[in-house]
């Protein structure tokens, strides 16, 4: 499942560790999705919104993941992850980002992957992902299909030295 992935991490602490794999499509278009919750969708909708598995747990629940630069409408609902990405389950919030004119920095995922207290640590300590610092540009500026090779890059490494699954930390 977690081979050649790479998570946002959006929670790291005591309780356990939560986040989303931004390099795996879901096989699903934004608009299929608005027209289940009974939603309009824009014609470039498609193009605009990437829909990702975000993993294993819940894969029917949906999350948006956004940067609020430039938004017109009331957010604060929406969890801050770093000072330029939130994510929300809002459907309401959903609605209002797809009609958002000119949007590029928006993600739809399903599902998502979880970790127990104490497990990520211990995954990480025995080799099974590496971590690094978060680059907006890996969720929104880089095709899904090249975000793992591209999240080595920014570790000055290639895949070819290093296979394993990585963990983008907010």
């Amino acid at each position: 499942m977690f081979e050649r992935s790479l998570v946002l991490l959006v929670e790291h602490g005591e309780e356990g560790a939560f986040g989303f794999m931004i390099n795996r499509p879901a096989g699903i278009d934004m608009p299929d999705i608005l027209e289940a919750l009974g939603l309009a969708a824009p014609a470039d909708l498609r193009l605009r919104v990437p829909v990702m598995l975000g993993g294993p747990v819940t894969p029917e629940t949906g999350w948006v993941v956004f940067d609020p630069r430039g938004l017109s409408f009331d957010y604060s609902e929406a969890t801050q992850i770093t000072d330029h990405l939130f994510v929300s389950t809002s459907v309401d919030t959903l609605a209002s980002l797809t009609q958002e004119s000119g949007l590029e920095s928006i993600v739809m995922i399903l599902g998502y992957a979880g970790w127990g207290p104490g497990q990520l640590d211990q995954e990480i300590l025995e080799g099974s992902w590496i971590p690094l610092d978060l680059d907006p540009s890996l969720v929104f500026g880089v095709p899904a299909d090249e975000r793992w090779n591209a999240a080595y890059m920014t570790l000055g490494v290639t895949p070819g030295q290093m296979a394993r699954p990585i963990v983008a930390e907010a």
